[in-house]
């Protein structure tokens, strides 16, 4: 049986679901991305901890310091580095 990750944007402080302000939609957005985050980060697993094109100045932080340790647990199931505050 084959298991769905969360993407990591659930434990960005950034992060809102609903319906962005510029959209009738439902969907996943941020401060960052107000339109919507895209599918790169939303289903590949795509990090940002770094600059990405039209993230107006926002990057990844941890919504609470106890979700470290599964930030990390699922960054370590997508092949990507632990996160370090």
């Amino acid at each position: 049986m084959a298991t769905t990750q969360a993407p990591i944007c659930v434990f960005c402080k950034h992060f809102m679901q609903g319906t962005p302000p510029d959209s009738d939609k439902k969907s996943f957005f941020c401060t960052a991305f107000p339109s919507g985050v895209p599918g790169g980060i939303l289903e590949q697993g795509q990090d940002h901890l770094a600059p990405i094109d039209g993230d107006n100045g926002t990057l990844f932080e941890p919504a609470k310091d106890g979700d470290l340790e599964d930030i990390n647990t699922q960054r370590k199931q997508l092949g990507l580095p632990p996160y370090a505050k």
